[in-house]
């Protein structure tokens, strides 16, 4: 799999992540409120989300997994 993020090319990525977890992987810190990996995900505050070219162009980075050829 792989996912462009900020315009930088990963491969090789294994596709169990979220846009979130992946960013907080890469170093990219997205703002959060009601996220916490012990917790199931909500998704009601809404500070996450980010661009992709997949679906709609605003998507929960909390609640989305990472798809092959995904551009954040």
């Amino acid at each position: 799999m792989q996912i462009t993020l900020d315009n930088k090319l990963y491969t090789n990525i294994d596709g169990n992540y979220t846009i979130f977890q992946f960013c907080a992987k890469q170093g990219l810190n997205l703002p959060c409120f009601c996220y916490n990996e012990k917790l199931s995900i909500a998704g009601n505050c809404r500070m996450c989300l980010v661009q992709t070219n997949f679906m709609v162009p605003l998507v929960m980075a909390c609640a989305m997994p990472l798809a092959n050829n995904m551009q954040i």
